[in-house]
């Protein structure tokens, strides 16, 4: 997958994009997982909502419920990495990082 073809926008893309999976359809939305229109080349990446918790504030979840937000999450970061503008560039983040170390 090249930069161009990932999304975080939460538009719908269209189906002829080869890049972008298309969006589940509306009246089959009950049966898919929450989209916020980030891809891979797996597909859609699921969203969860918040997770919930007890009345002592403790995680309540699955173990399955726990990996199957462990592989989105490792998807959802592998997709993000390639997200780029104009602005990154190398000359840039060595400036930046000329930046840092005089901070120290």
């Amino acid at each position: 997958m090249t930069p161009d073809q990932a999304t975080s926008e939460v538009s719908i893309p269209p189906p002829e994009d080869p890049g972008v999976a298309a969006a589940p359809p509306v009246d089959d939305l009950e049966r898919w997982a929450p989209w916020d229109g980030l891809s891979d080349e797996q597909g859609p990446i699921p969203a969860f909502g918040p997770a919930k918790t007890d009345k002592k504030g403790r995680l309540v979840m699955s173990p399955e419920e726990r990996e199957a937000r462990r592989q989105a999450s490792m998807r959802m970061l592998k997709v993000i990495g390639t997200i780029t503008d104009e602005t990154d560039t190398d000359e840039i983040w060595d400036e930046v990082m000329r930046a840092l170390r005089r901070d120290d």
